[in-house]
């Protein structure tokens, strides 16, 4: 497997992807595991590629339109890559398919953060209800005269770095946090919230913490979630608390703590022990269970050893990666190495339930 070349204005790289999604697919169809995987759905992928409006999500569709249009245009790419691949696709349905706020499988991430000389590294296992194929992209985003570059991780036709990121200055990532107790509250209120993934898509075009902070502190946003966020000199733990007043400041939904531990250790969980933090919880207590369980397996391996190296942090993620318990659900580990001059991602994949190493791909400062 290789890292994929994306290069264009939104809805170009967005065509190039939903293309990419969309032979992908064809391909999954002719082996044994990859009709396996398309027929663990419900429903097929042809009839989430397909669908009309959804008009409990057009809230979160308008503002996402109104605020970020760009991000539109790159979700109609994807819907016109995937038609003209052989996978016929609308953009009220690739819209509804890129978005977490009314999925209710399981997403459950674990994550490592550790000190070097150099820089960091970040280190995630891209975990779920069960194994997916991921999208490996470098990508030249091209706005203007101007040109990004930026390394996207993602989920099948949805919006670049859904699962993970990395620009020429930090790399990221994101945990899913439960909101049982808010569902109901948090959709009520649409109307005043974005997507999400649209934040995360965002984040690939921005420079510095300064940049991220604002961001964060314009929109509110419609789900809980952790992330890691890595510069070369500094990493954060960022918090993110939808506010469930949509009229107060959208920045006090964030809480963000540098790190300053050698190591640091994250699932899906909000680290605060207070009832503000208990009410984000799970619908099913075996999920804050589960979390819990990885987050005591990263700690004692971490424990274990006074060397905090890259390959410390690859050996902890592919150790819980073959356990019995989550084997089934872990679809990769990504390693990121966040140096001054240069930053690089190496991936590990396990969606045909064998280890296929993705090659390391760098971004440099220009």
């Amino acid at each position: 497997m290789h890292w994929i070349h994306l290069e264009g204005d939104y809805f170009d790289i967005g065509y190039q992807l939903g293309w990419w999604w969309g032979q992908k697919f064809k391909r999954l169809q002719q082996t044994q595991y990859g009709q396996a995987f398309l027929q663990s759905h419900d429903k097929p992928y042809s009839y989430y590629l397909n669908r009309g409006w959804d008009d409990t999500l057009y809230p979160l569709f308008e503002n996402t339109v109104k605020y970020f249009p760009e991000v539109m245009g790159e979700i109609s790419g994807i819907s016109q890559g995937a038609t003209d691949a052989g996978f016929p696709a609308t953009i009220p349905a690739i819209f509804a398919l890129t978005i977490e706020e009314q999925d209710i499988q399981r997403h459950h991430c674990s994550a490592v953060v550790v000190k070097q000389q150099d820089g960091f590294v970040l280190g995630h296992n891209e975990e779920n209800d069960q194994r997916y194929p991921l999208c490996y992209a470098k990508v030249s985003l091209s706005v203007g005269t101007k040109k990004r570059s930026f390394a996207s991780v993602s989920y099948p036709f949805e919006l670049l770095a859904s699962s993970a990121g990395m620009t020429n200055t930090f790399a990221f990532q994101n945990n899913s946090i439960g909101h049982a107790n808010y569902e109901k509250q948090l959709s009520e209120t649409w109307k005043n919230r974005l997507p999400k993934v649209v934040i995360l898509r965002k984040l690939l075009e921005l420079t510095s913490i300064k940049e991220i902070k604002q961001l964060y502190a314009s929109h509110h946003l419609a789900l809980p979630f952790h992330q890691y966020i890595c510069f070369a000199d500094k990493s954060y733990s960022f918090e993110v608390r939808p506010l469930l007043n949509p009229y107060a400041l959208p920045r006090n939904q964030i809480c963000i703590n540098e790190i300053k531990q050698l190591s640091h250790i994250h699932t899906n969980h909000f680290t605060r022990a207070c009832q503000v933090d208990m009410d984000w919880a799970w619908n099913d207590r075996a999920d804050l269970l589960d979390t819990q369980a990885r987050r005591l397996h990263l700690r004692q391996l971490f424990m274990q050893t006074q060397i905090h190296s890259d390959k410390n942090v690859r050996q902890a993620l592919q150790s819980l990666a073959r356990m019995d318990a989550y084997r089934d659900y872990t679809s990769a580990t990504l390693l990121f190495k966040i140096q001054l001059n240069r930053n690089s991602c190496h991936a590990i994949s396990y969606f045909n339930d064998r280890i296929e190493h993705i090659d390391r791909i760098s971004i440099t400062k220009s």
